[in-house]
């Protein structure tokens, strides 16, 4: 019958967080675009609020370096009073909030994440992580299946689908570790039948 189908067994290993800062140059494009009225007052507005976001991120990243949670989260929440809607200080948000044990408030944050902005398989993957942790994982499954339609060949989605038994890790050649390949449950277990 030959072998079923299977996922690339990838290398690297997955981000913990991420803060993407516009340039002035973006900022300008985006005021142009979007605002019809005064543009130059609004970019000045826009402008100043980026510095100051920029630099309560810069205060948080030792804290986040650190795993000092709490600490990095009071500069996090002044982001958001700035700009309620920067998904990626959500996307942080989800994980201290996780990291910190409260994973209602964590989930909040990645929704509302993933409603800016949703096309990034971390906030899928973290997402499904919180998940697991309460014990949800039907909803921790398909939240990693979207992370790998955006990144087939994610080593931490993969290893987690894995640990949650929706792929079966095989070896072409027990004695040869790059022979891994990986397997859909269902494939491997009709393989198995026939």
């Amino acid at each position: 019958m030959g072998l079923p189908s299977r996922y690339p067994v990838p290398q690297i290993e997955s981000i913990k967080f991420r803060q993407v800062t516009p340039s002035i140059d973006q900022i300008w494009i985006w005021v142009k675009l979007y605002c019809q009225e005064n543009p130059e007052q609004i970019f000045s507005k826009a402008l100043d609020v980026s510095l100051q976001k920029n630099l309560l991120w810069n205060q948080a990243i030792p804290f986040l370096e650190k795993e000092q949670w709490k600490r990095a989260k009071q500069f996090l929440d002044k982001i958001l009073i700035l700009d309620e809607h920067d998904s990626l200080i959500h996307f942080n948000m989800g994980a201290i909030t996780r990291n910190l044990g409260n994973f209602e408030q964590s989930l909040i944050h990645y929704q509302k994440s993933e409603n800016i902005f949703n096309d990034e398989r971390t906030f899928y993957t973290n997402r499904a992580r919180t998940y697991e942790a309460l014990g949800e994982k039907e909803k921790a499954i398909l939240d990693y299946k979207k992370a790998l339609e955006l990144m087939s060949s994610d080593a931490f989605t993969l290893d987690s689908l894995v640990r949650l038994k929706e792929l079966v890790e095989l070896y072409q050649d027990p004695k040869d570790p790059h022979s891994k390949i990986l397997v859909k449950i269902e494939d491997y277990v009709d393989s198995v039948k026939s």
